[in-house]
C-alpha cells in the first residue's frame, strides 16, 4: 500500500472520514427519531469529527514514516496524537497542506477543505463535550454525598413525574434524580427549574449513570415515566439488564398500551416491577373506596331487583376500563346492572366488542335467566354531546343513578358534565356526576363551584396529577397491598408483580370481597373455614358470577380446553357447570 501508484489508501481513508462524520451526524441529529438510537448531540458529533480526523490523517503519516520498519504502528499512534492536538487547539494547518501531496487532483482539494473544516468544528465541540461532563461530574458529587439514603430516580420530565417526586421529599432523607430532563420543548423550561429546585439532575440516561456507586443498603426505585412509551420501554430494559443483580431494587414502570407489559413478563429476577396504568388504577381505586356509595347505595328496588343504571359518556382509556370493571363490580345476588355507554365516535362499540367480544355477545349481554350466570345489560348510544341527539339519549335514561363523563380534555368533560347537570335537573333526577378533570388546580377550583344564584353544580372529579401521581397512590397503596395478600394464598409474591394477569385478577377479587362485605352477602364477612355449607355455596355462586364477568371484560372467551395465550377458558360456564374441586377453589 505504501507505494502504490494509485494512491488507493488516500481514496479509501477520505471515504472513511466522510462516512465516520455523515453517519454521526445522521445519529446526532435523527437518531431518536428515526434510528430509535437515544443520543447526545454534542457527544455524537465529538466521536463523529474525532473518528474522521483520525482517519484523514492516517494517510499522511503512513507517507511519512513509508521507510521505516514500523511505519503502520507509527501512522496510527501518531494519527491519534494529531487528532487529539486538534480538539485542543493545539493542530497546524500548514502541516497538513504540505503532506497531502499524494492525494492529487479532486481529491487533494477535498482533504484540504475537510481539514480546515475540522480545525474549526473539534474546539467547539470540546467546550461542548467537557461543559456537559461537568454539569454531571458536579451532579456525582451530590449523588455521592446521599450514599446512604433511598434513592428515587425519574426518567421524564413532566407534569407526572414532578408531582411523584414533591410527594416523595415530604420524607425527609431521599434522594431524587431527575435523568435526562427532555428540555428542547420550550414548554418545559418551568418542569426544568422546578426539577433543578428539588432534585439532583443528570443529563444521561438512567441506563449511562452508574448507581452502583450506592450502599446495598439503601432502596434504590426507577420511575419510567417518559410521554415517548417506546423510549420509556427501551431504557426500562437496559436498567434491567445492568441492576437485575441489585437487590433492594424497585421499578415503577408507567403505561398505556397493554402491549407493553410482553417486554417484562420474564425480564428480571431481583427487580420487582410495577406496572402502573393510569386510568386502570383510577377506575379501581374508586370503586374500592366509594363504589359501594357511588353505585349500590343508590340502586333503585323494583319488584325485589335493585337496579344499578350508571352511564358512562365517552369511551377514551378511562372510559374503557370504566366499563371493563362495571360489567364484574356490580354483580351481586339481588341486584341487576343495567349499564349505558354514550360517546361520539360510532366505531367505539365494535372496538369494544373486539377487546372483549363474549362480554357483548348475546349469548350473555342482557341475558337474566341463566343460574350461576353474570347477568348484566351492556347498551351503547352514538351521539355529539353538543347537538340535541346527545339530551334525547339522555331522556331515554332518565333512571340513570351514576354518570362517569370521560370523552376529551378537562375543558370537555367539564362542559359536559355541566349540560348532564342540567339535563338531568329538568327531569327531576339528581344522579352521582364525576368528570374526569386532570389538571389539580381546576379540580380545586371546582369541587366547589356554584353558579351566579350560589346553586352548587355538585360535580364531583377524578384522575387528577396531584390525587393519581403521589406517594400514596403510587407506593403505597392500600389496594395494591391487600391484592398481594390475596395472591400469595395460592402463589408466590414475584408472580404477582412479574406478571399482569396476577396482578389484575387479585385486584379485582379484593375490591369484590370488600363490596360482598358491605351488601350484606352472608358469610362475606366470615373466614372460609367458619362459613356454614349454605353460606359457601352463596359465596362461590356470588364469586363465580363475577369472575366470569372478569374474564370476559379481561376479553377471554370459553373453549374446552384451557389456552390464555387465545385468551380461552374452560370454566366460562354457569356455576353448576363447574367441577367440583373449580366450586371451591377460590374460598376466601
Amino acid at each position: 500500500i505504501f507505494h502504490s501508484e494509485e494512491k488507493t489508501v488516500w481514496y479509501i481513508f477520505f471515504a472513511l472520514a466522510c462516512a465516520s462524520l455523515l453517519g454521526f451526524a445522521a445519529i446526532s441529529i435523527w437518531g431518536n427519531r428515526f434510528f430509535k438510537v437515544k443520543a447526545d448531540g454534542t457527544r455524537t458529533m465529538f466521536f463523529g469529527v474525532a473518528l474522521s480526523a483520525f482517519f484523514l490523517f492516517i494517510p499522511i503519516y503512513m507517507e511519512v514514516f513509508r521507510s521505516t520498519d514500523a511505519g503502520y504502528v507509527e501512522a496510527v499512534l501518531i494519527s491519534i496524537h494529531n487528532m487529539i492536538r486538534l480538539f485542543v487547539v493545539d493542530g497546524e494547518f500548514s502541516f497538513v497542506t504540505d503532506n497531502i501531496e499524494g492525494a492529487s487532483g479532486w481529491l487533494k482539494n477535498g482533504y484540504s477543505v475537510f481539514f480546515a473544516i475540522l480545525f474549526v468544528v473539534a474546539p467547539v465541540l470540546t467546550f461542548g463535550f467537557v461543559l456537559s461532563f461537568f454539569k454531571n461530574v458536579n451532579a456525582y458529587k451530590e449523588y455521592i454525598l446521599s450514599y446512604n439514603k433511598d434513592v428515587f430516580v425519574f426518567y421524564g420530565l413532566n407534569e407526572r413525574s414532578l408531582s411523584v417526586a414533591e410527594s416523595l421529599l415530604e420524607q425527609k432523607g431521599r434522594c431524587i434524580v431527575f435523568a435526562d430532563p427532555d428540555v428542547s420543548d420550550e414548554d418545559k423550561q418551568d418542569f426544568l427549574e422546578k426539577a433543578q429546585g428539588l432534585a439532583i439532575c443528570f443529563t444521561n440516561t438512567p441506563s449511562n449513570i452508574n448507581f452502583g456507586v450506592h450502599s446495598k443498603k439503601r432502596r434504590l426505585a426507577f420511575f419510567m415515566m417518559n410521554d415517548n412509551e417506546s423510549e420509556n420501554t427501551s431504557e426500562a430494559l437496559r436498567l434491567i439488564s445492568k441492576y437485575d443483580n441489585r437487590k433492594n431494587t424497585d421499578m415503577y414502570y408507567f403505561y398505556s398500551f397493554q402491549e407493553s407489559e410482553m417486554m417484562f413478563s420474564a425480564s428480571s429476577q431481583n427487580i420487582k416491577i410495577r406496572r402502573i396504568n393510569e386510568a386502570q388504577r383510577v377506575i379501581n381505586t374508586l370503586l374500592y373506596d366509594n363504589g359501594y356509595d357511588l353505585l349500590y347505595a343508590t340502586a333503585e328496588e323494583r319488584d325485589g331487583i335493585k337496579h344499578i343504571r350508571p352511564l358512562i359518556v365517552g369511551m377514551d382509556e378511562m372510559g374503557v376500563e370504566a366499563v371493563k370493571a362495571l360489567s364484574w363490580f356490580c354483580q351481586m345476588p339481588g341486584y341487576r346492572l343495567d349499564l349505558n355507554v354514550c360517546d361520539s365516535d360510532g366505531k367505539s362499540e365494535s372496538r369494544f366488542e373486539a377487546l372483549c367480544p363474549e362480554l357483548m355477545d348475546k349469548k350473555h349481554n342482557g341475558v337474566f335467566d341463566v343460574a350461576g350466570e353474570a347477568e348484566y345489560k351492556i347498551t351503547f348510544h352514538r351521539a355529539d354531546y353538543d347537538l340535541s341527539e346527545f339530551e334525547q339519549v339522555i331522556k331515554q335514561l332518565e333512571d340513570t343513578t351514576f354518570v362517569l363523563v370521560s370523552a376529551g380534555t378537562d375543558e370537555e368533560n367539564l362542559a359536559i358534565a355541566v349540560r348532564l347537570r342540567r339535563i338531568f335537573l329538568r327531569l327531576n333526577k339528581k344522579p352521582v356526576i364525576i368528570a374526569r378533570m386532570r389538571d389539580s388546580a381546576k379540580k380545586q377550583v371546582l369541587e366547589n363551584a356554584v353558579n351566579f344564584k350560589g346553586q352548587a353544580y355538585d360535580i364531583d372529579f377524578i384522575g387528577d396529577v396531584n390525587s393519581v401521581y403521589s406517594e400514596k397512590s403510587v407506593l403505597d397503596s392500600d389496594l395494591e397491598a391487600e391484592a398481594l395478600k390475596r395472591h400469595l394464598c395460592w402463589g408466590e409474591e414475584k408472580d404477582f408483580w412479574a406478571f399482569g394477569y396476577n396482578y389484575r385478577s387479585s385486584v379485582a377479587s379484593v375490591i369484590h370481597k370488600k363490596i360482598k362485605k358491605l351488601c350484606g352477602l352472608s358469610g362475606a364477612d366470615k373466614d372460609a373455614s367458619l362459613r356454614t355449607e349454605e353460606e359457601l355455596e352463596k359465596m362461590r355462586i356470588a364469586e363465580h358470577q363475577r369472575w366470569n364477568a372478569y374474564m370476559r371484560s379481561e376479553g377471554y372467551v370459553f373453549r374446552l380446553e384451557r389456552n390464555d395465550l387465545m385468551k380461552a377458558h374452560n370454566c366460562l360456564v354457569p356455576y353448576d357447570e363447574l367441577p367440583v374441586r373449580e366450586k371451591c377453589k377460590d374460598d376466601f
